[in-house]
């Protein structure tokens, strides 16, 4: 079975798609079920060519906007701070669905208010490797 592993890129709210690959590896299982409509959190989702939904799968936080800060007292338990200026890269993999067209991460930008508890999309990006140009995800 092959998967796509696709590798996202943020910097502070801006994410993008800066990669993709097919490898011979098989995906994590499908979520659709445990992800509600008006969910909260973050989530990866294939689409077909009418942007129905093909397969999703549960994230962890992968826009991370915290930095772990020890303390210089030893017995001080460690804590986290925002990040100034939060930047990272992450890769997913999922299925390499014939009727696969689109990739979507579903999400809260990094300055979403915490009060803002409901996901949105981070990034679209199409899924074919003849489609693929991460210059025009900008």
């Amino acid at each position: 079975m092959s998967a796509w592993r696709v590798t996202f890129a943020y910097d502070g709210d801006r994410v993008r798609v800066i990669g993709k690959q097919r490898v011979d590896t098989v995906p994590p299982p499908d979520d659709s079920d445990a992800i509600a409509d008006v969910a909260a959190g973050y989530w990866v989702e294939v689409r077909d060519a009418r942007g129905q939904s093909l397969y999703r799968q549960v994230l962890a936080n992968p826009l991370n906007d915290q930095l772990e800060v020890f303390s210089a007292d030893p017995s001080q338990p460690l804590h986290r701070i925002g990040a100034p200026q939060p930047s990272a890269v992450f890769q997913v993999l999922v299925p390499d669905d014939q009727e696969g067209h689109d990739i979507v991460l579903h999400g809260r930008a990094v300055s979403v208010e915490v009060n803002e508890r409901a996901s949105r999309q981070l990034v679209r990006s199409l899924l074919r490797e003849q489609d693929f140009n991460p210059e025009s995800l900008a």
